[in-house]
């Protein structure tokens, strides 16, 4: 249940990156015919941006750079983004780490700005992260696309020049509740219990009404702490309230002990959905515990759409996305893939859920948060 998300990213913004940067245009030269041609001339355009090779987003935030360069290389495989007056522009990356601290977030994105002089601006990985730099790119006047950042507060505050490729985390498990829904009817009792920070806040504040909506019963609601590892309370809770359903989480750290403390505890819920964890390929290090548990995603290979089915759905329809070899169609919302019932261990007592159809399509994928 995920997809090339950071490589179609670099491409939704390479024509701003063309704009941005410009370019001279170069004296025509004549041909024999007597006729001008426009002469060839490359530059290079440097993309500037923070990683978290440190800290507690470094797993997510590696993949968001992967598919930055990921991009780079095509493109300049491809010889560069040729502009109508001739020239040429070959990209390239600029970054530090910002070892997930907001602080430093704000520092390198001011030197990244006045000091390196990049020509373009990609956000950090994280809602937290995304918010630090917007402030310093408003300030300075510079254009960014948030390329690893679905809160929605980040949009709500007025910014000029920060642009959201992703579906806003208020979206993100709606898709989930509607898949529970759809494949078990008789769910009724859902536990959520997601982290306290301003992404996965943001999507509980919009599943938490929207369960409730749909006729089901929210027996539980808390919050953690972020660097939480003990999950023992929050599971005692749910396991006094014995839920069908669970749903929260927040990024991969504590997503991926959250699941596997649920199955230490042998929490016999039916359906399982966390934000984050279940999209990175790490998190079949967790064994059994990963079984069956799903999770938003951005695109999805195996999804396929046309102007009926975005008639059934009341949503518009924009054409066919070209495909290449490293790209995916763009899902509108968030979705998690057709999953099978099955228990999870002869052993345990049956936790019913459900297992991602599709795996991960490149190295490269993530989920915004």
């Amino acid at each position: 249940m995920r997809g090339i998300r950071f490589a179609g990213a670099a491409l939704a913004v390479a024509g701003l990156v063309a704009a941005a940067c410009g370019g001279t245009t170069p004296t025509p030269a004549s041909s024999a015919s007597g006729s001008s041609a426009p002469a060839t001339q490359t530059k290079t355009f440097t993309i500037g941006f923070t990683q978290s090779q440190t800290g507690n987003q470094n797993v997510t935030s590696k993949r968001q750079t992967e598919g930055i360069q990921l991009w780079v290389d095509d493109v300049t495989k491809a010889g560069g983004i040729k502009l109508k007056d001739g020239t040429v522009l070959m990209p390239q990356v600029k970054f530090y780490d910002d070892e997930s601290k907001t602080d430093r977030v704000q520092a390198l994105y001011t030197r990244l700005i006045n000091d390196d002089k990049v020509d373009f601006l990609l956000s950090p990985y994280s809602s937290g992260l995304v918010k630090a730099a917007a402030v310093i790119t408003e300030q300075n006047g510079r254009l960014m696309v948030t390329a690893g950042g679905a809160d929605d507060v980040t949009m709500e505050q007025g910014f000029k020049g920060v642009y959201q490729v992703y579906a806003p985390g208020s979206k993100y498990l709606i898709g989930a509740i509607d898949l529970m829904l759809k494949l078990d009817p008789t769910i009724k009792k859902v536990a959520i219990v997601n982290e306290k920070d301003s992404f996965s806040a943001s999507v509980v504040a919009a599943a938490n009404p929207y369960a409730k909506s749909k006729g089901l019963d929210v027996v539980v609601a808390e919050g953690y702490d972020t660097g939480t590892t003990d999950f023992n309370p929050f599971i005692n809770k749910i396991q006094a309230a014995a839920p069908d359903a669970i749903i929260g989480g927040g990024h991969f750290e504590d997503g991926t002990t959250f699941a596997k403390q649920l199955f230490d505890k042998r929490v016999n819920a039916r359906f399982v959905a966390l934000l984050v964890a279940p999209a990175e390929p790490t998190f079949k290090d967790i064994g059994d515990a990963a079984q069956f548990i799903v999770g938003p995603s951005q695109w999805e290979p195996a999804a396929k759409y046309s102007a009926e089915t975005a008639k059934a759905a009341n949503v518009p329809y924009f054409g066919p996305t070209p495909r290449s070899r490293r790209t995916s169609r763009p899902a509108a919302t968030p979705r998690a893939s057709s999953c099978k019932r099955r228990s999870r261990t002869p052993a345990a007592p049956t936790r019913r859920s459900c297992r991602p159809r599709s795996t991960r399509s490149t190295s490269c994928c993530s989920t915004a948060v």
